[in-house]
Order: structure tokens, then sequence, then C-alpha cells
């Protein structure tokens, strides 16, 4: 009995000491925030460009070929490679001496021709006057009035005239003028040496204007302005800004679109435009020169969109989401329409509104509803409490003085 009455004792006083006992104090873990960088998003108008790369090269380029034999007597002080020359400038000359001879026997020859044609003029006048005195009945016949001697004096002129012609052209040809404004770009030939009809002598290109192969996405062309024919005024072609380097500073000058080649590469899906530059060398203006072969960026100007948002490129998470700060600050995952993007921007023309904020920060995890900080509101709060110190340190240095 008495064991009975001391256990029961020891339940009550259990019991007596679990009711008395303090519940433990909760304690509330403070939310998660992610600190992120936010920009406000603003829908205007933009022009997007479509933006690729290509090489400066000649429109016109030629080989000079030398269209008679000789030595070459005289060398033109700019007929070196890197030498400009104006259209009409003799670059080379041969020794004309053998095509002067040449051109003085032609004029002698068709002289004696036309003596000879003339002679036969007289000769068949005569004959058929002496036909007409003798009384004969009856036409004359072509050989009695001389027909087929006259016939073969004028072909003798003719043929000689020919000659001639031949011959003004082979001495004409000694001088190996410039056909158009340029640039020596190739030296095959030099004073003193023989060459044969038919050798090489150089290389030139024209300086008047240049052309720039851009390769372009097909997906991309529907951002340009383009012709929907090709025999339009080259005013209705994009405008093209072009970018390069040159002696060590960045170069910039407008093109414009002139043609498309008009065929879609099959394998890379690529179409090549041709972008026009006159005078390359700024020779006639103050520009800076693009010079031949230089690389260069492109932009072709594009449509002009109305109301297009438009955000950096890595705020596109994935291919058509970003995430909006609400103002609440906290994260609303959102599919937006994506115009287009490049490698800085992305286009977006709904999904999102004008004056909203867009998180820019790549997040590790992400869920509808985190809730964010915007880390330029951190800076400054950091900037304010900072003022705030310095400006009780300076109280309490008075206090002190």
């Amino acid at each position: 009995m008495k064991t009975i009455l001391i256990l029961l004792g020891s339940i009550l006083l259990a019991a007596f000491f679990v009711l008395m006992r303090k519940e433990p104090e909760k304690i509330t873990k403070p939310e998660s925030v992610a600190t992120v960088e936010i920009c406000v998003a603003e829908a205007k108008d933009e022009v997007v460009n479509v933006y690729t790369q290509g090489t400066v090269e000649p429109r016109t380029s030629s080989t000079l070929i030398s269209k008679v034999s000789g030595e070459i007597l005289s060398v033109a002080p700019v007929f070196y490679t890197g030498g400009f020359f104006k259209k009409g400038d003799v670059l080379l000359e041969l020794d004309p001496i053998d095509y002067e001879v040449a051109l003085t026997s032609a004029e002698s020859s068709l002289a004696q021709s036309r003596l000879s044609y003339l002679q036969e003029q007289a000769q068949s006048a005569q004959a058929k006057k002496d036909w007409e005195n003798m009384g004969m009945k009856g036409s004359p016949s072509d050989l009695t009035l001389r027909i087929p001697q006259l016939k073969k004096a004028e072909a003798a002129v003719q043929s000689a005239e020919a000659i001639l012609k031949q011959a003004r052209k082979n001495l004409k040809d000694t001088k190996i003028v410039a056909p158009y404004d340029g640039i020596v770009t190739g030296k095959k030939a030099d004073l003193g040496q023989y060459v044969t009809a038919g050798s090489t002598l150089g290389t030139i290109d024209a300086v008047d204007s240049a052309e720039i192969r851009l390769s372009v996405k097909e997906s991309d062309l529907k951002y340009l302005n383009l012709p929907e024919k090709l025999n339009v005024s080259f005013d209705d072609w994009a405008k093209v800004e072009l970018k390069g380097t040159y002696h060590g500073e960045e170069i910039s000058r407008e093109a414009q679109l002139v043609r498309t080649e008009g065929t879609i590469d099959s394998s890379s899906r690529l179409i090549y435009l041709v972008a026009r530059l006159n005078d390359p060398y700024a020779i006639n203006s103050s520009k800076k020169a693009l010079p031949y072969g230089m690389f260069v960026n492109a932009t072709i100007k594009g449509h002009t969109y109305k109301q297009l948002v438009k955000l950096p490129r890595y705020a596109l998470k994935g291919t058509d989401t970003i995430l909006v700060v609400d103002k609440d600050n906290r994260i609303d995952i959102r599919k937006v329409k994506v115009l287009k993007t490049d490698a800085d921007y992305v286009y977006l023309t709904s999904g999102i509104k004008d004056g909203e904020h867009v998180c820019l920060t790549a997040l590790e995890f992400v869920v509808q509803g985190l809730k964010v900080s915007d880390v330029n509101d951190l800076g400054k709060t950091t900037s304010e409490e900072s003022t705030t110190e310095n400006a009780s340190n300076v109280d309490l240095n008075k206090e002190a003085k």
C-alpha cells in the first residue's frame, strides 16, 4: 500500500512540473532577401539595327596588260605599290620608234592607194566616154568600164586606212594611261624591261568607291529597309555605319546598301548584302580613310518599331522570361514576347509595361514572390549612414573643443 502511495505521489509531482513548465519562446527566422541589380523598363520608339562585319574591297579592280611589245622607257613617279594616280596619267611608256615608223609607212601606203583609186576612177570614166564616142550599141561590160579594177583600188584604200588606224592605235598603246583615279596595288614591270604584248605590268584599283560584302541571317532581313525590287533608286536602300581601326584610331564612315547577291547559302542560311562607300581613301574630303583590306564592323539601320522595351541582353532568362520586381519588392516571373535579340540587347513587344522594374541579376535559385532589394538602394543607405556618422563625429569634435 505504501509503495502504491509513493508511486502515485511521484506521478502527481511529475505532472505538476510538466504543467508548470513554461513554453519555449518561438524565434521567427527572418525572411531571406536577395540583393539584385534593377533597371526601369522604358517603352519608346526604337530603331532595330542588324550587326555584321565585312572587309573593305575595291568596286573596280584592273590588271594592266601591255598591248604592244617594246622596252619600257619611262615609269611614272607614282607607279609603285600604294601610289595614287589620276585618270589620264601616263603610268608607263614603251619605246615608240618601231610604231612611229610603222605609222609613217601606213600613211604612205594610204596615200599611194588613194592615188591609185583616183587613177582608176579617171580611167573608168574615160572608158565610158570612149564607148559613147564610138557609137557602140548596148551597154558596155564591167570589164570595159574597168569596174573590177576600180573596186580593187577602192578596197586597197580601205585596207590602207585600216592599217593606218591600227598603226596609230599601236603607237598610242606604247603609253599605258590610267583609266580612272586609283591606287597601284601591284607593280610587275619597271624601267628598261622589255615586255611583249600580253605581259602583265601591274594591278590597280579605283578609289572612287569601295564595296563591303556583309553576311546577314535570313531571319534578320525583316528588320531592314530593303526594297521589294532591285531596280529602285539607291536612296531607298538602308544606310550602313562602318567602324574600323586604322593607325590606332577608331574610324566611323557612312555607307549605303546598293544590292543583294540574290541567293541564300543553303548550309549557313546567310544572304550577302553589298554596301557601297564613296571615296574610301577620303581623297576629296576631310573624313578619315578606310583603306582596302580593312576589316570593319557594320551596323545596318533597320525599321523603327513603336513602343518597344529595350533591355540588356542578360535580363532575359531563357528564351522568353524576365524577372519583374513588383511594388512590394517581390519577384514576378513574367513571360514576354521577344522581337529580337543581339549581342547587347533584347527588344520586347509585350509582357512588360513602361516604368516596371526588371531584375538584371542572374539568381541561382528563384521562385515566384522571392523578396529582393535593389543594390543601388543598399549603396544609398550605406552612403547615408556614413554621412550621418561623419556628422556625429564632427559634433563630438566640436564638443571636445
